[in-house]
């Protein structure tokens, strides 16, 4: 391949002889400048730290920048086709490439004079001169990026692991809490106090479980948490009782800090439904639905009991609505009850 300073030589000669001869010497000055051009222009190309290939139909490199040279260590007559500066495992691919003469991006390796790879993120497009197809390449030295992307992933599945490990452990560390309140409900709970703290403690650790078991360490599948979290509480209550209970759970992902209070408000309106709703009768249905609606999370728990006076659910002295209440606040929500052929909470907040 020939010197691309031996090629600007020439041509400046070329040029400067055609300025001298020339009986038109007034296209001499706009030849100089042009020539200033593309000399300004090549010294940028050969100055960028990418690899700049302008390459034929056929592989053959018709023109290569200098930083090529100097980052591949190669001399200059040392590299004719592109298929001397890659892997023979890529061959095909490079051929297809060339053949389809579309624009692609891709990563590929170039094989430096002692014979290590420099791993590249190259840009391939066509060109035309004088009728004819050109490619050209621009590949860019991407190892160090990979060595920190390496470096970062490896960072994140030790985070993952480590916060595996602490939902896990929270977990557990609540089944113990939920194990000896309900030692102590053995000896001393004659009202259910424990039986419902357990439970509400029950409720958080789910949701501990699902994070743990789950890909997605940040939110949760509320959907599954809730089936979870209601096959639970009719195991704790609907004994003796044949309760219908019916779902209409949007599937939605949401993060732990709201899952935990919404998951707190089902458990104690569920349980407080299935000790009181149906006093007197062994049969009946609760219905919960969650859905979004416009830019809001809408929360219904509804059943055809007794029903529950509306007017009373600011003032009950039950710790588990009271518990609703504040719960509800924590979400920046709004809480409505509906007393007609039983009772209905709505919950709406943003979401």
């Amino acid at each position: 391949m020939p010197s691309p300073n031996e090629d600007w030589e020439d041509l400046r000669k070329a040029i400067m002889g055609f300025g001298g001869k020339s009986v038109r010497k007034s296209y001499y000055p706009q030849l100089k400048d042009t020539l200033h051009k593309l000399q300004r222009f090549k010294t940028l190309l050969d100055h960028t730290r990418d690899f700049i290939f302008l390459v034929d139909a056929d592989g053959k490199i018709i023109d290569v920048n200098k930083s090529s040279f100097i980052n591949l260590e190669y001399p200059k007559d040392e590299i004719s086709s592109i298929f001397n500066i890659i892997p023979e495992g890529y061959y095909e691919k490079f051929k297809e490439i060339l053949s389809r003469k579309e624009k692609v991006s891709i990563e590929a390796p170039l094989i430096k004079k002692d014979g290590n790879l420099i791993l590249t993120e190259m840009n391939i497009d066509i060109v035309k001169f004088n009728g004819n197809d050109y490619v050209v390449i621009v590949a860019r030295d991407i190892r160090k990026r990979k060595e920190l992307e390496d470096e970062l992933r490896r960072s994140l599945e030790e985070k993952e692991l480590l916060l595996k490990e602490i939902h896990h452990r929270v977990k557990n560390n609540l089944q113990i809490i939920s194990s000896l309140l309900s030692l102590q409900s053995m000896i001393h709970d004659k009202n259910g106090t424990f039986k419902e703290t357990q439970d509400r403690i029950r409720s958080m650790a789910l949701i501990h479980e699902q994070l743990y078991q789950s890909d997605d360490l940040a939110r949760i599948n509320f959907k599954k948490y809730v089936e979870k979290l209601i096959r639970n509480l009719f195991h704790s209550y609907s004994a003796g009782k044949s309760i219908d209970i019916r779902l209409d759970v949007e599937d939605l992902y949401l993060s732990i800090e709201t899952t935990i209070p919404l998951g707190l408000i089902i458990n104690e309106l569920v349980t407080n439904a299935l000790k009181y709703a149906f006093n007197g009768r062994t049969q009946g249905t609760i219905y919960i639905s969650f859905k979004r609606v416009k830019d809001n999370l809408e929360l219904r728990v509804a059943d055809d009991g007794i029903g529950f006076p509306a007017n009373k659910l600011q003032e009950s002295k039950s710790l588990g609505l009271k518990l609703v209440n504040i719960l509800v606040r924590q979400l920046n929500g709004k809480i409505s009850v509906k007393s007609h052929d039983g009772s209905c909470f709505k919950i709406i907040f943003k979401g």
